[in-house]
């Protein structure tokens, strides 16, 4: 199980003949009209002029720059061919049919209808719902008192994101708060922003959202994956002021879905856009959507549906030794019989193979029969016994050219 900056997984995959799934929150290899790669840089307009070409696009601009890198590796320590630029590398997940779990809410955004069947929306991947949530009630003291002291507030953090003028931004979110009447907290974290002097502000470092966000009536952030999710959960308007890549999507998925307003860039705000921000956030329509919202995204278990996908397409009957599933027991199925295809497990090869010298010792056993399966081969015909791989990925495969 991998996903999509793990560069390197069907390589692996390809040398040891393991089947491979990939899994992450955002849309990656396969293309869709729905929205563009998230790393593409296009405006999230549904059914935009170059939404599907731009991920085949963003793996062949991969290819180009880490191919000669990826290529050294492969033969190097993985002991694999070479592979040619042109020759399907690019595509190399979508032509093996790769099973691929999105890792985002399907009552949020749907899977695409062109998406092939090897993919599916599996929801988030959330902690235990029902595990209570427990904080230090003294490093927390003044924040819980000043939650106390009026309505719930609108929630401001931007995570790890790196804000360029943070006075400006504590400006805006002060006179924001002032002008919109509105009680706002704010979660610094790299970025650190000081509200303190708007009575209407408090300020707050490092909290679990788990314990903050449902105290709160709407969420203004960054926009990433879990973030946005977790807001929603909760059932809160929530506003996205995007950096880059997947969270100019979520953005334009959370307008969409009409559980916030329209998203506005973080260096794009002022004092006036966040204030009428912080009035459409309080839009009874706006409330209710993600309420509604809410109740359905809390009834997915997407640890769940992850497992689910994953388990059915794994490719079982390549991955057991046929001789123990007669026997009613299961065994990975380690070795090939080419002249019957029959797969076999350690124990099996061990009862075909001839017995270990006195000087192996069981303890080391498994390491003879490692090394034995090359002798078997040289003394019983090439095609005889094989390591077994359960799958294959032809990469690099020439289709413009003969071979």
């Amino acid at each position: 199980i991998s996903n999509p900056p793990a560069f390197g997984h069907i390589h692996v995959a390809e040398a040891l003949g393991a089947p491979l799934h990939i899994m992450f929150p955002q849309p990656w290899y396969y293309g869709t009209q729905d929205f563009p790669h998230p790393m593409a840089g296009l405006s999230y307009k549904e059914g935009g002029l170059g939404n599907k070409e731009s991920y085949q696009a963003f793996e062949a601009l991969q290819v180009a720059a880490f191919g000669h890198a990826m290529n050294t590796w492969r033969m190097r320590d993985l002991h694999l061919h070479k592979l040619y630029r042109g020759a399907g590398v690019s595509s190399a997940i979508t032509e093996s049919k790769i099973p691929f779990s999105a890792m985002w809410s399907p009552s949020f955004v749907p899977k695409p209808s062109d998406w092939p069947e090897q993919c599916r929306v599996v929801g988030t991947f959330t902690t235990d719902k029902k595990k209570p949530v427990t904080i230090n009630e003294d490093e927390f003291a003044d924040v819980i008192q000043w939650l106390k002291e009026g309505d719930a507030p609108i929630f401001i953090g931007f995570g790890s994101m790196v804000i360029k003028d943070t006075s400006l931004l504590s400006n805006i979110v002060m006179e924001s708060a002032r002008a919109a009447n509105a009680r706002v907290i704010v979660q610094s974290n790299w970025s650190k922003l000081n509200v303190s002097e708007e009575p209407l502000c408090k300020d707050i470092g490092p909290a679990p959202h788990d314990w903050l966000l449902p105290q709160c009536c709407a969420v203004i952030h960054h926009g990433g994956a879990g973030t946005t999710a977790a807001g929603l959960r909760y059932g809160l308007p929530t506003l996205v002021c995007p950096f880059f890549a997947d969270q100019f999507m979520w953005a334009n998925m959370v307008s969409r879905a009409k559980v916030g307003p329209d998203p506005c860039p973080v260096n794009e705000l002022t004092s006036e856009i966040l204030t009428t921000k912080f009035q459409e956030l309080r839009d009874p329509d706006i409330k209710a959507n993600a309420a509604a919202l809410s109740v359905k995204m809390n009834a997915e278990n997407g640890v769940q549906g992850g497992m689910t996908h994953f388990f059915d397409d794994l490719p079982r009957d390549k991955l057991l030794c046929d001789v123990s599933l007669i026997l009613g027991e299961i065994a990975n199925s380690k070795y090939r019989l080419e002249n019957s295809q029959i797969t076999i497990g350690t124990e099996v090869g061990a009862l075909l193979a001839p017995p270990p010298s006195p000087a192996v010792s069981w303890r080391d056993f498994y390491k003879y029969l490692e090394s034995l399966w090359r002798k078997l081969i040289a003394t019983r015909g090439e095609n005889w016994m094989r390591r077994n791989a359960k799958v294959t990925y032809a990469l690099g495969q020439v289709k413009t050219v003969k071979r």
